[in-house]
Formats: C-alpha cells, structure tokens, sequence
C-alpha cells in the first residue's frame, strides 16, 4: 500500500489556497492549511509533515524564518518556498534558512508536483542514513572491538574502544596518518621482528 503524503500548506492567501489543495488532492496527498507562521508553528509541533509548502510573505513573520524553525525541529519535514518575488535574493536566503527548494509564483503544477516527490525520496534517504548511522553507533559503542574509519590513510572517525586500546585521546589521532599515528618507533619495528620470527624469515 502507498504511503500518504502529509502537505502543510501556508499562505495568507485563502484562494490560493483552495487552488493549490485542489491540484495536490488530485494527486491524493493529504494537505493541511495555516494562513499565518504562528499557526503552522502549532500544526507542525503537533503533527508530522513530508511536506511544508510556504509562503515567504506571511503577515507575523517571514516564511525563511519559519524554514529555519522546520529544519530545526521538524527533521522529517522539507520545506519548499513559495513567493511571487522572483528574486535571486530571496532564493539564496530561503536556501540558507534550509529551505529544500524554491519556487516562483505563479506555480507550475507539474514542476511543483516533482519538485514534491524528490523531496519525499529526500527525505526518505535522510531518514535511512539516520537510521543506519545510529544503527552503526550502536553495534560500535556496545561490542568489545576497536572500530576505526580510515580514508586516504587518514584516521577519520573511530568508537571508544579503539581510543582505550591503543591508549590516546580522540584530538591525538583524528586526522592524523594511520597507522603510524598509532604505532610508532620501536612498538613498529617490535611488530615488525615478531611477524618476521613467526614466518619463520627473522634472519641469523
């Protein structure tokens, strides 16, 4: 069964609207409305969103604020900029506020309509690296093992049993060059003799 989409639309537009859940009801999401900053606050702390579609002109406060407070405190929630001032200005701001996307009044439907669905599967893939990346945090604090993540040979990120067992505090390795950030000196050439004798190549 396909998931319902959840839509929060905001616009002190009352016609606009009514036209919008029109055109997003044919497509069988589920939409709610606020006319105000204020009152889409209220919807958003009680119910979840996919889908926050706001005006940048709302009549308490503007709608680049109300991205930031989404991005903030709804992480499930994209926010999509809506605004008949087609500016380059106002774009970049609504992008630093975190909005997903922006959009130019007046709204082409099929444009908006894919815009929508990739922020959906954008959100989607946010939550599945959530996901993953606490499922790793999991498994890498509980088990007995060092974990470490090395790129470009380069100690990136490692979980707290590496840092005990080799006796250091995360600043003295991370993004230091490993393994020699690790091992160094004579513990090296120890390491070193001992594989030697074991294979059996140790010299006279």
């Amino acid at each position: 069964m396909k998931e319902t989409i959840k839509i929060l639309l905001v616009d002190d537009e009352e016609r606009f609207i009514d036209g919008l859940q029109n055109v997003l009801d044919h497509y069988d999401y589920s939409c709610a409305r606020a006319l105000t900053g204020g009152e889409a606050r209220k919807i958003l702390k009680k119910e979840d969103f996919d889908i926050a579609l706001l005006d940048v002109g709302l009549p308490d406060m503007s709608g680049c604020d109300l991205a930031e407070f989404i991005t903030t405190s709804c992480p499930n929630t994209s926010a999509i900029m809506l605004t008949g001032l087609n500016t380059v200005e106002t774009a970049v701001q609504a992008m630093k506020q975190g909005a997903y996307d922006f959009l130019a009044k007046p709204i082409n439907h099929e444009h908006l309509i894919k815009v929508i669905d990739k922020a959906v599967e954008h959100n989607k893939l946010r939550r599945e690296l959530r996901v993953s990346e606490a499922r790793f945090q999991v498994l890498a604090e509980a088990g007995w093992e060092g974990i470490a993540v090395v790129e470009q040979n380069l100690l990136v990120e490692a979980n707290s049993q590496f840092f005990q067992i080799f006796g250091y505090d995360k600043e003295e390795l991370i993004d230091k060059p490993f393994p020699e950030s690790v091992i160094v000196g004579e513990s090296l050439q120890e390491i070193g003799a001992e594989g030697a004798a074991d294979s059996g190549y140790g010299g006279e």
